[in-house]
């Protein structure tokens, strides 16, 4: 399922995998892109973020104040000619593994 995270019926926590593929350069779009995909996380899932004009560190810490835990660390990379910082964070939660 594709969905505009900013308009996501994403509070039914029922999704193993959320991909997010943005240009938040703006910290509180960031903040809440990720609060939106950890909503849809099932407890034990998984989201990966590309995101252009965010620093890894920005990135780390949006992620850690949604409550996600970080699985990949941020890292620079090019995807279809863009420069982004991508990354994996995980749902860990209730009865959830890290």
């Amino acid at each position: 399922m594709g969905f505009d995270v900013t308009e996501a019926p994403a509070s039914d926590a029922a999704h193993d995998w959320v991909v997010a593929w943005n240009s938040h350069d703006d910290g509180a779009a960031l903040a809440s892109m990720l609060e939106t995909a950890r909503m849809a996380l099932a407890p034990g899932g998984w989201v990966w973020v590309a995101t252009a004009g965010v620093d890894p560190d920005a990135l780390q810490s949006g992620a850690a104040g949604a409550g996600l835990a970080l699985a990949e660390a941020p890292a620079h990379d090019v995807i279809d000619g863009l420069p982004v910082v991508r990354a994996i964070f995980r749902r860990v939660d209730g009865g959830s593994v890290a």
